[in-house]
């Protein structure tokens, strides 16, 4: 066999190879959805979470990545810290939430709507 013909059975060949594989994943019962949500009410931490002591000390320090003992990692942390607002300053107060009334859009046009 020449070098072309070499190639071209190779593609042939792994074109129906793909085919074959991709033919598994077709469903003759269609696309259905079988799932059903789960109620919320079932979803416990006391079931998961019976055997396992929680305290309030065994919540990660303010400054948790100190004892990885790494400074660059301090640095970046740092850095982070320093140039990004808190969630207490980020988060809209009651009285601020709709302080703007909605205003419809109008089109971008030279006065004429």
């Amino acid at each position: 066999m020449s070098s072309g013909c070499t190639m071209r059975f190779f593609v042939h060949t792994t074109a129906l190879a793909l085919c074959v594989a991709l033919i598994g994943c077709v469903s003759s019962r269609g696309l259905h959805t079988t799932g059903t949500l789960t109620d919320p009410r079932s979803l416990k931490a006391e079931q998961s979470l019976a055997d396992v002591p929680l305290s309030p000390t065994a919540w990660p320090a303010q400054d948790w990545w100190i004892g990885f003992g790494d400074p660059q990692l301090t640095d970046l942390i740092n850095e982070a810290l320093q140039n990004n607002p808190s969630l207490d300053e980020v988060r809209p107060a009651p009285d601020r939430r709709r302080r703007w009334p909605m205003v419809p859009m109008l089109p971008a046009g030279r006065g004429s709507i």
